[in-house]
């Protein structure tokens, strides 16, 4: 099956890509860019074409969504996909993105100092049972809305940034 079959004609407006980046010297950041910063003659193309493609194109993406890179993977996994099987070099366009933001030539919103149990959420899909082990010893999970109220405090932060400090 091919990407295209998964893609609808309505693109999306003002939607932005989280992913998490290569830990830095101020530890595990999330990354935020807009859509066209896949788009860039410095991303490995036509990968990032088909990844902004399925950001922007998918059929239930609402406008001014907050994409996790993991709900990108899950919509694949949905429709039988995979990056690999699609020979989508999605680490190679995540790395790119990230190289081209140091160099000042693709904007971005970052988030540093991800907690552990943040960071597994941004990277873990919708249907992924996540448990880890609290300080006691204890295994715990996170309530069934963490992941959304996550993203929903993400959204805001990315909002008043870009409020105040314009488009990425």
């Amino acid at each position: 099956m091919a990407l295209s079959m998964l893609l609808g004609d309505r693109v999306a407006n003002g939607v932005h890509l989280l992913f998490l980046a290569e830990p830095d010297v101020n530890g595990t950041r999330a990354t935020i860019v807009a859509p066209q910063a896949l788009l860039h003659p410095g991303v490995p193309q036509p990968h990032g074409e088909w990844i902004h493609a399925l950001l922007t194109r998918h059929p239930d993406r609402r406008d001014g969504a907050l994409v996790f890179f993991s709900d990108l993977t899950e919509e694949l996994d949905d429709a039988g996909m995979s990056w690999p099987q699609l020979h989508i070099d999605w680490i190679g366009v995540l790395e790119a993105l990230d190289q081209l933001n140091a160099a000042g030539e693709v904007g971005a919103f970052h988030l540093h100092d991800v907690s552990s149990g943040a960071d597994t959420l941004l990277a873990s899909g919708s249907r992924t049972t996540i448990e880890w082990i609290t300080p006691a010893g204890e295994r715990a999970e996170p309530d069934e809305g963490a992941r959304e109220r996550l993203r929903e405090k993400i959204a805001a932060d990315l909002a008043a940034d870009l409020a105040a400090n314009g488009p990425l």
